[in-house]
């Protein structure tokens, strides 16, 4: 990889140290189950990082791994997080320039150091189909989008996901830009089930795999594969240090709440796990053993009146 994707793993090298495995392992995966990694955005480092290791990992252990890539064909996603929100670079159709470039370029670029095949969202929508979701997305009244279904599939639900996330706001509020960015989601939404729901009619996929499931086009791609019954796996990284969630057709939003209380409760509990496990808890507090956490140089004076502790934090965050 060029200077510019250091933090991205050198396949290209690591498979040239012996290439004799690698071919026979992509030969042998030929009639292996078809497994499509597909959460699609390029330039989204934590996907590419992780589901470029699961797809060496899957053909050296007999699968024949396909990679899912959007090719600038969506008018806003969940790698829009790389930018302050701008609902009027959105309005103005300017994500391709701005951000889908180099998102693609540095995906299509990734992936190619694999040698394994990878899908595109342009092969599998038409022109026509993305004027008639551009059509759409303008003509369905706002107010209808979130609880929007075609064919079957939540798109107004993730369109509003995605909209929110962008936003980062709890709900839309009233301003032209507000709705301006959740037509663009809902576009992008409407593109992304077209492409997914088609791949999928023409290719055969015997399991997906997928970052978390949710937003656009993540969620969309979780719903095409459960409406056609292609067993899926969404993946997500857990907040301790070094592990990660794998949940089978869900979210591990859901998952958690309802794995079945028989794979713990007759567990056997010795007293070195409780001591590993209260530790555990007891790192929480500070998130010394975590990746990920919510709070920066917390409060923990209960005392405090919010109105100090609020502007306490602010101060902390911006440097003041």
């Amino acid at each position: 990889m060029s200077s510019g994707n250091a933090h991205l793993p050198d396949w290209s090298r690591w498979i040239e140290r012996d290439r004799a495995l690698w071919d026979g392992a992509r030969e042998r995966a030929a009639g292996g189950p078809a497994v499509l990694l597909a959460t699609s955005m390029g330039g989204f480092a934590p996907a590419t990082i992780i589901e470029s290791l699961l797809g060496v990992c899957l053909t050296l252990r007999g699968a024949r791994v396909r990679f899912l890539l959007c090719d600038k064909q969506l008018p806003a996603c969940l790698q829009t997080h790389l930018m302050p929100p701008d609902p009027g670079l959105l309005a103005r159709y300017e994500l391709r320039t701005v951000l889908c470039d180099s998102c693609y370029e540095t995906g299509s670029a990734f992936y190619a150091s694999h040698g394994l095949p990878v899908s595109r969202y342009g092969e599998y929508v038409s022109q026509r189909e993305l004027r008639e979701a551009r059509t759409l997305a303008h003509a369905v009244a706002l107010d209808e989008i979130p609880g929007y279904r075609r064919h079957g599939l939540a798109v107004g639900e993730h369109a509003l996901a995605g909209s929110l996330r962008y936003l980062a706001r709890g709900q839309l509020p009233g301003t032209d830009g507000a709705e301006t960015t959740l037509r663009r989601f809902f576009e992008a939404a409407l593109v992304s089930a077209a492409a997914v729901r088609a791949l999928l009619a023409r290719e055969r996929i015997d399991r997906a795999c997928l970052h978390h499931g949710i937003y656009v086009p993540q969620g969309l791609i979780a719903e095409a594969c459960r409406h056609a019954a292609v067993p899926m796996v969404t993946w997500n990284v857990a907040y301790r240090k070094g592990c990660f969630l794998f949940s089978h057709d869900d979210t591990y939003h859901h998952t958690m709440l309802t794995e079945p209380l028989d794979v713990w409760e007759e567990m056997a509990w010795e007293p070195a796990q409780e001591r590993a496990i209260m530790e555990y808890l007891e790192s929480r507090l500070t998130g010394t053993r975590d990746w990920i956490w919510f709070h920066e140089n917390p409060i923990e004076d209960v005392q405090r009146s919010p109105a100090t502790s609020a502007s306490s934090w602010v101060g902390r965050r911006s440097g003041s």
